[in-house]
């Protein structure tokens, strides 16, 4: 893995080592009432218990890049280069019970509710090792647990047999876990889970004898502890951190149309979303922590590696965090779509013959929670996607041809600003045109 050419920037940082193995074991058990009756209801618990182990060693100067390898002795003698080598194993528990029930209050209203106890314990033990200022362990073992409560409760209500009402309020969790602790300054051992409420109201509905669905929703989502990726004064020293708030609101719709003669079939959605935190936030720019720390001026606390062993350095960086309140969280575009639209041509060549046609929009966005216009922003982009299925009549064999991003839309899925202290922007772009050409068979 490289993020960098020394022939075009005159540096080199190379990842010769990314291993990762997982071993994880879930387990559930359900108990459902019979369906169909006024109550209905289910109960259970849901254990798992996972391990990760990763190898990580990294490389990198302003020098031609000798011969990278992996030596056995890596970790007690690191070799001339390695800026950066990881051997952890994160342990990982996590055991929960739920109910939940819905009951029929008329046959056209009926309420849902149920709540889940969720407990989650982790273990990292953890070893950094480079060869920046000579050879170099450091050991950690951390661990923490959480606990916390999820819940849903939903209400429906039916106009008609074709037409339903429904609000929702409910709320989600992500774990927390554990960061490594190599001498970070504002990076905590552990991070909190992260919590959102979601209120949510819509509609869902058939017209025209089904041949038209049309279903819209707003929502409201309230999101606590919100997880992100923090950078530490220390270099390469990153971890999790938590956002105390951050709102996010927005409309959705999505509707599908098929004629009476079943050829014409319409499809399209729409979403409508804005967010922002809430309240004063603090948190360090990479991009700015490099600038202090790569100082040219001698008398700077950062001067001459003071990144790596000077409590001034890093109480200069400290001093240089941003404000990101009012910031939008990254990869969410305010505006995003698609419509498609097909024909079916029966008895053609003894078979079904549906061309189709199909456009997205995904709007701008931010690549990072600082919100910076020169460095995350996101522009937005259109695709236009093709594809032919024809099915033989009695046969078992299918035949598509498929063409997308058929017009090079040099869309930019996502933005990797300053990725772990190297001080570059790496752009991931959608897929160029492609086009595919499928034979299934039904056995």
């Amino acid at each position: 893995s490289d993020r960098s050419t020394y022939a075009l920037l005159g540096a080199y940082d190379h990842i010769a080592a990314w291993n990762t193995k997982v071993n994880s074991y879930t387990e559930e058990f359900d108990i459902l009432s019979n369906p169909g009756s006024r109550l209905e209801w289910i109960a259970g618990f849901f254990w798992l218990k996972q391990s990760s182990d990763q190898f990580v060693a990294e490389y990198g100067g302003s020098t031609p890049p000798p011969v990278l390898t992996v030596p056995p002795d890596i970790e007690t003698n690191p070799p001339l280069g390695l800026n950066y080598g990881n051997d952890s194993l994160v342990k990982r528990r996590s055991e929960s019970v739920f109910a939940q029930a819905t009951y029929h209050i008329t046959d056209a209203l009926r309420i849902t509710a149920g709540a889940r106890l969720n407990h989650d314990s982790y273990g990292d033990d953890s070893h950094n090792f480079s060869n920046i200022f000579g050879p170099s362990v450091n050991e950690v073992f951390n661990k923490t647990k959480d606990n916390v409560t999820t819940w849903r409760g939903e209400a429906d209500y039916d106009l008609s047999a074709a037409n339903m009402l429904y609000a929702s309020y409910s709320r989600g969790y992500k774990p927390g876990g554990v960061n490594g602790s190599f001498g970070q300054q504002v990076i905590q051992p552990s991070f909190s889970p992260e919590t959102n409420t979601a209120f949510e109201i819509g509609s869902k509905n058939f017209f025209f004898d089904d041949a038209l669905r049309l279903n819209l929703a707003a929502f409201d989502y309230r999101y606590k502890n919100m997880q992100y990726i923090e950078t530490d004064p220390v270099p390469f020293d990153g971890g999790i951190a938590n956002i105390p708030k951050v709102h996010i609101h927005g409309v959705e719709a999505e509707a599908s149309y098929v004629s009476p003669d079943s050829h014409w079939h319409l499809n399209g959605n729409l979403a409508l979303e804005e967010g922002k935190v809430q309240g004063d936030y603090f948190t360090i720019d990479s991009t700015v922590a490099n600038a202090i720390e790569n100082t040219a001026d001698p008398a700077s606390p950062c001067a001459f590696g003071g990144a790596y062993y000077n409590p001034a350095c890093w109480a200069a960086v400290i001093a240089g965090a941003k404000n990101i309140k009012g910031n939008s969280p990254p990869a969410m575009p305010k505006v995003s779509g698609s419509a498609d639209i097909s024909y079916s041509f029966f008895d053609v060549w003894s078979g079904t013959l549906t061309p189709r046609v199909q456009y997205v929009y995904r709007g701008s966005m931010w690549g990072r929670i600082f919100n910076e216009p020169g460095l995350d922003s996101i522009k937005a982009y259109d695709v236009f996607n093709a594809n032919i299925d024809y099915v033989p009549n009695n046969s078992n064999f299918t035949v598509s041809l498929t063409g997308t991003n058929l017009f090079q839309a040099h869309g930019v899925n996502s933005k990797y600003v300053d990725p772990y202290g190297t001080g570059q922007v790496s752009r991931q772009y959608i897929s160029p045109r492609q086009v595919i050409l499928t034979v299934g068979y039904k056995f």
